[in-house]
């Protein structure tokens, strides 16, 4: 396997010797030919393709002179060039003109045959024709076979670097989405959303029911809207021919797509409101073309049901889902008027999804914008605009009390913490500054503050108690819906995403994400040893190559892999955990028992969130397993091992194994390991920085619960 360098050195040689292809070719004839040099950057016209522009220093194949232009070959295509862009004068009489035609010309009947030569850049003209081609034949999913093969046959050189691969490759995992049926779609993201008779219902399942009318009204909430219930067809029957052209013959916005698409996207709500932006809001597609794909990405699917958090009735807040639109308009006029803390072109993609992912009434917007007027860089004084009310703690009442969850009501009737962060965090998207909102677990119980960005860094710890000891706080990430924490959020943004290196390894990522039948076990290992190698800071291929690992059997390697793994990602704790568990579950299948125990103890040591349901993972399956004694002894055991017990110990751990002990008819042993836990609770006898202990609070529940029904879920003060 090549060295970094080594694929660094290729690059660099290909820009010289950059249609070593066509070289090939000729080498491979037989017949004489010519060959002539380009004086300096050329455009060449490609018959009824359009123009293309080559660097001067190219070398390009003879097929035959017509007049004072010379027809010459561009890889696979015929193209023209004027003789005195050429160094043809000197050249003519060094071998006589071979009539060799190209394997493939550009055209009408075959316009992807420019699109396979990977080598050469993408005329707009010959671009156009291809989308109208594959649109026109619904042709998406082949389309990406054909490009990607033709990348797969040629992903080990230097071109990977050059814009021509990179474009084609962007296509190709753009066709790939658009060539998926919306039913695959639809049951990739509903799999194992919706119970019926209290089980969950696999992809499968609900393939073959998507017409069944209690399908549809509970799967509509999870995609958003009735409109986004998936139609008959592919995907990329959504847009019309003219949308379609418009869309994919913006080179930017494809690249920022192919780039952030996630398998876990909603293809059909993606191009739903990029159709929709299209159509509507064509300048900013233009010239905002990150803003847009951020709207894509997070609008794709309906919210959360307990968003913005589960401590306030739905109806009261003054939800607008469907309005990207007005939305885009908002901050666009915003930045027209300067009222932005930062600049919409400047933001990332990955910063832009934390600024436009509350669909609220814009009213909301319009009140922040006007009466919170902290300066971005101390934005972290948004906490404490809301007082906190204390009287609702005392009162246990943790929900919010009105019926009006505005802005505005908010601050007049005072809140606690999820009031004051879920303020905060609108308050700040309204200024133009990306926000997430936080919700962790400290010494007295559950917290919530929130983060933004302040310059180029996340700030995580607006409203966090230091004392409290969060070991993390969890947030959405509004492209999923899926919890992300501050540790993995502070990691991937240190990660320099325009480094070659990384842009390098992404590439190879995405190849291998492609279905391609060119693919076999050895070219797929290749490219992910690539990618691992050109930029070792990806997990993901860390995870791909232990799974082929782990598959063909190779349990000692694995378990080396794993250690590399580990090593590498040492200050992202929540990986490394990962590696660690999964070496030791290798290191057990190895029969080493000793050190597979070890590696599971260290893998959770420093992180309490971690430790707590990994200790609760091995008493559960003694529960499971109706051991309920041994449950309990390993029970006491682990709660030992707690130094500093909080939240996070008594939620994951302390009530579930309570809870399952009293409702298998264990009462008397459910007693014992909550009377245990509470002497070892400092939290549960002495609150720390608050008059009032929450943990305090859920023990006394729990006490109640052992003879009542079920004690609530958790809270946040």
């Amino acid at each position: 396997m090549k060295t970094l360098f080594a694929h660094l050195g290729l690059a660099r040689l290909a820009r010289v010797l950059w249609l070593i292809p066509c070289l090939a070719l000729a080498a491979a004839d037989p017949s004489p030919v010519l060959e002539v040099t380009l004086r300096r950057d050329t455009e060449l016209r490609l018959g009824g393709a359009g123009r293309m522009k080559m660097p001067g220093g190219g070398t390009l194949r003879v097929l035959a002179v017509d007049g004072d232009r010379l027809k010459v070959a561009v890889g696979s295509i015929e193209a023209f060039v004027a003789i005195a862009d050429t160094d043809y004068a000197e050249r003519k009489s060094a071998a006589p003109i071979s009539p060799v035609v190209p394997k493939a010309a550009a055209s009408p009947s075959d316009p992807l045959a420019l699109a396979d030569a990977i080598h050469i850049p993408l005329p707009p003209e010959a671009r156009v024709r291809i989308i109208r081609e594959v649109w026109q034949r619904r042709s998406w999913a082949e389309a990406s076979q054909r490009l990607g093969n033709a990348l797969l046959a040629d992903f080990t050189s230097g071109n990977v670097d050059r814009p021509p691969w990179e474009d084609r490759l962007w296509l190709a995992r753009i066709f790939h989405f658009l060539g998926q049926a919306e039913a695959e779609a639809a049951s990739a993201i509903l799999d194992g959303l919706i119970r019926k008779d209290g089980q969950r219902v696999g992809a499968a399942e609900i393939r073959q029911n998507l017409d069944h009318p209690g399908l549809r009204d509970v799967g509509e909430k999870f995609l958003g809207d009735a409109e986004n219930w998936p139609r008959p067809g592919l995907v990329g029957e959504r847009l019309d021919a003219e949308t379609a052209v418009a869309l994919l013959s913006n080179p930017e916005l494809v690249s920022l797509l192919a780039r952030h698409l996630s398998p876990l996207d909603y293809q059909p709500g993606v191009w739903r409101v990029l159709g929709d932006l299209q159509a509507n809001r064509p300048q900013l597609i233009a010239e905002q073309p990150r803003l847009a794909v951020a709207l894509a990405i997070v609008y794709d699917r309906g919210l959360p049901s307990d968003w913005p958090h589960g401590q306030v009735e739905r109806d009261a807040v003054p939800i607008r889902w469907g309005n990207w639109k007005e939305m885009a308009d908002y901050f666009l006029a915003a930045q027209k008027a300067g009222r932005l803390a930062f600049d919409l072109s400047k933001l990332s993609v990955d910063q832009l999804k934390f600024l436009i992912d509350a669909p609220l009434d814009q009213a909301e917007f319009a009140w922040a914008a006007e009466n919170i007027k902290i300066p971005p860089r101390d934005f972290e004084r948004a906490f404490r605009v809301v007082e906190y009310d204390t009287g609702r703690i005392k009162s246990q009442q943790y929900d919010w009390p009105g019926k009006i969850y505005t802005l505005e009501e908010i601050r007049k009737a005072d809140g606690i913490c999820v009031d004051q962060a879920y303020f905060a965090c609108i308050a700040g998207k309204a200024r133009g500054i990306p926000t997430l909102y936080f919700r962790g677990q400290g010494r007295d119980g559950g917290h919530a503050w929130f983060g933004f960005l302040r310059g180029g860094d996340w700030l995580m710890d607006a409203g966090r108690y230091e004392q409290q000891n969060y070991e993390s706080g969890e947030a959405w990430d509004p492209q999923t819906w899926l919890p992300i924490n501050d540790h993995q959020l502070r990691f991937i943004s240190s990660l320099a995403s325009e480094r070659t290196h990384f842009k390098y390894s992404r590439k190879m990522l995405i190849l291998c994400g492609l279905p391609l039948t060119g693919w076999d076990a050895a070219k797929r290992r290749k490219a992910f040893d690539i990618a691992l190698e050109s930029c070792p800071d990806l997990p993901e291929t860390w995870l791909a190559i232990g799974e082929i690992l782990e598959t063909s059997g190779e349990r000692a390697a694995l378990a080396s892999h794993l250690r590399g793994m580990a090593r590498q990602f040492e200050k992202m704790e929540d990986v490394k955990a990962l590696a660690q568990a999964w070496l030791a579950e290798t290191e057990a299948k190895l029969g080493n028992t000793h050190r597979a125990e070890q590696l599971q103890a260290s893998a959770t040591q420093g992180r309490s969130d971690l430790a707590s349901r990994a200790a609760y993972d091995l008493v559960a399956s003694l529960l499971e397993a109706k051991q309920y004694e041994q449950a309990y002894e390993k029970y006491a055991g682990l709660l030992r091992q707690f130094k500093d017990p909080g939240g996070d110990l008594f939620y994951t751990f302390v009530r579930p194994t309570v809870v399952h002990l009293h409702r298998a008819g264990e009462t008397g042993l459910a007693r014992r390991a909550l009377d245990r836990a509470r002497n070892h609770f400092p939290a549960s006898e002495q609150p720390h920085s608050s008059p009032f202990s929450l943990l305090a609070q859920e023990f006394a529940e729990l006490d109640a619960f052992l003879g009542d029904p079920p004690a609530k879920a958790a809270a946040s003060d």
